[in-house]
């Protein structure tokens, strides 16, 4: 028995030897002439043998499919846009792509084995302040984490560079972390571009300066130090005064040239002492002086002001000096919100215009002007709860004529306001508040509308009507359709209908109210200039406008009898008028006195008190 197993054991060593070599043959031979034992374990090794050979063959498979799967990883990661860094569990870098070794300046080999923030510093744009490598982060909570919009890489060789980042761990399949890897993108272009885009949203496309929302929000902050931190501010309306006639004569290339040169000068004053300078519209802009007391900012407008008086614009051989008038208020902590500030500056910007000669006013509560502009305010919503309420009334008031060539009876139509209480409210309460907050469209077209309706429903009335026409209209485009397409909704001429316009509304909005006036005269509708001679360079704008009618304002007509230089300027400008082939109308003549002046001299319609007091329309 020992012998046996002795040479089982002989072969069984030969078998192991003969699979390890691979001796195919030498393993068959064993097979015969063996013991029982020893070829059933031969046998079993044979087995295991073939076993092992496709347990081998299975291993190097998936080898050389991790080899492909490896090197497939690496391509792509080396391939792509993004910078990848990959650590290990402690946060070493093991690897980076060229990506990442172009935005750190470091090459993959140098950054081997060293921490993450050694070779990508990170730093807010904003504040400077270092910033706690991401994945670090990631690392300790076993999490991803973004990193802070406003992120740079300041480099060792100085470049800085906006990016953006994002850090996860690697973890194994029992969530064990076995490193971490950092995905970061170069957004300096997408950065400058949103920038840009910020920029542009703040600012006034034409000068570069700050515009009404972002002055807005200057003001807003302003307010808020001002309640909570004690800080002085003051803001200065600015409004430049007779700017529409630089682009009426000249065109609106010329007012954008002046606006931007003027500006520019304004700009360099408020820059250089870091105050902020916007346009708010058109020709207004605003001025917030920071951590200045009332004395020091008037010094500093006192010698804007002085600075504009100096400007002088040149175009096409025009030499032009404009004036500027200027509202200043101080911040408080009693004002409520910027739309306070803003009021206060505009109500004293209003006054000082009302001055005239570039004045400057600070808004005072208690100043008797600035109490009337405020009670104008306070019209603004009385005047909309009238409109609600059907409150308006349209009244008439009759132009006489002196000469027998008009039959037609001519009236002017006038609104008059029935209160609360049922009293009748004059104009001269309402409308200035109208006019001053851009009312006074609304009150043309409500006009325009109902009287074309009462013309439309009383067929037997077959006078002239004179309506008026504010100055926003006048330079609203749209104006010329609106009453086109009203005419077109009733039947009857329009040649019954004119509209008056004042002198210096007309001036103001030249070129659109000789469109407005050529376009209307299609339908026979003829215009008068109203208030004629209050306003400046009256004589050479008159020949620009096709104007039927001349209406020689009040304030000349009222004691012309008595006062020689009235009776002149008021023969002046009818003979004017005759010479240019158009009629006058002198207005408010309230004495008998004054109206055999103005028969003798030959004027061809009188209005006032004397001859007509208003009354309503005919209701019959």
């Amino acid at each position: 028995m020992l012998r046996v197993n002795l040479r089982g054991l002989y072969a069984l060593r030969t078998a192991a030897r003969a699979i390890e070599a691979g001796d195919f043959s030498t393993r068959a031979s064993l097979l015969h002439g063996s013991p029982p034992e020893v070829r059933e374990t031969t046998l079993a090794f044979n087995h295991m043998a073939d076993h092992v050979s496709r347990l081998v063959d299975a291993l190097e498979r998936e080898h050389d499919a991790l080899l492909v799967e490896k090197e497939r990883l690496r391509v792509t990661i080396e391939s792509i846009g993004d910078a990848v860094v990959v650590t290990d569990a402690d946060g070493l870098i093991e690897f980076m792509n060229p990506r990442a070794e172009e935005l750190t300046g470091f090459q993959s080999v140098e950054a081997e084995g060293r921490r993450v923030s050694d070779v990508l510093p990170l730093f807010n744009e904003q504040s400077g302040a270092a910033v706690t490598n991401l994945l670090d982060q990631a690392l300790q909570g076993n999490a991803v984490v973004g990193l802070d919009s406003h992120t740079v890489i300041r480099r060792q060789d100085g470049v800085t560079i906006a990016i953006s980042d994002t850090a996860a761990p690697i973890r194994a399949s029992d969530g064990r972390v076995l490193g971490g890897v950092l995905v970061f993108q170069d957004e300096s272009e997408r950065r400058r571009l949103m920038q840009h885009l910020a920029w542009q949203a703040e600012r006034d496309h034409l000068t570069g300066l700050l515009n009404r929302r972002a002055m807005e929000g200057k003001l807003a902050a302003a307010l808020h130090s001002v309640q909570h931190e004690a800080r002085h501010f003051i803001f200065c309306y600015i409004d430049l005064d007779r700017f529409k006639l630089v682009n009426d004569t000249c065109g609106h290339r010329a007012g954008d040239a002046l606006l931007q040169r003027l500006t520019a000068l304004m700009a360099r004053r408020a820059e250089s002492e870091n105050h902020y300078l916007a346009r708010l519209g058109g020709d207004e802009f605003g001025l917030l002086f920071v951590d200045t007391t009332l004395p020091q900012a008037l010094e500093h407008i006192q010698g804007l002001r002085d600075e504009i008086g100096r400007f002088r614009f040149e175009w096409d051989d025009k030499v032009f000096r404009l004036e500027v008038s200027l509202g200043v208020t101080e911040l408080h902590p009693g004002m409520t919100d910027i739309g306070e500030i803003l009021a206060q500056a505009d109500t004293a910007c209003y006054h000082a215009k009302s001055m005239g000669g570039s004045a400057i006013q600070v808004y005072e509560k208690t100043h008797p002007a600035l109490l009337k502009i405020n009670t104008e305010m306070q019209w603004v919503g009385a005047i909309a709860k009238a409109f609600e309420a059907h409150r308006f009334i349209l009244y008439r008031q009759q132009k006489v004529a002196l000469s027998t060539d008009s039959m037609m009876p001519h009236y002017e139509i006038l609104l008059r306001l029935r209160g609360e209480d049922g009293a009748i409210i004059a104009p001269g309460e309402f409308l200035p508040a109208a006019e001053r907050y851009g009312l006074a469209p609304s009150f043309d077209r409500w006009v325009i509308r109902n009287f074309f309706a009462y013309l439309d429903t009383h067929p037997g009335d077959e006078a002239c009507y004179a309506l008026n026409l504010s100055g926003r209209s006048l330079g609203d485009p749209a104006t010329a359709e609106f009453i086109l397409d009203e005419i077109d909704q009733y039947h009857f001429d329009p040649a019954r209908i004119s509209f008056e316009v004042t002198e210096t509304a007309a001036i103001d909005s030249l070129d659109a109210c000789e469109r407005l006036i050529l376009m209307l005269r299609e339908r026979g509708i003829q215009f008068a200039l109203d208030d004629f001679g209050k306003g400046q360079s009256s004589f050479g704008y008159l020949k620009r406008l096709p104007v039927s009618h001349l209406k020689i304002d009040g304030d000349f007509v009222r004691g012309m009898d008595h006062d020689r230089e009235k009776f002149a300027i008021v023969k002046a400008m009818h003979t004017l008028a005759h010479e240019l082939g158009l009629q006058t109308i002198a207005e408010q003549v309230e004495t008998e006195a004054e109206l055999d002046c103005l028969k003798k001299m030959g004027v061809d319609f009188v209005q006032g008190y004397l001859l007509h007091r208003p009354a309503p329309l005919p209701v019959g």
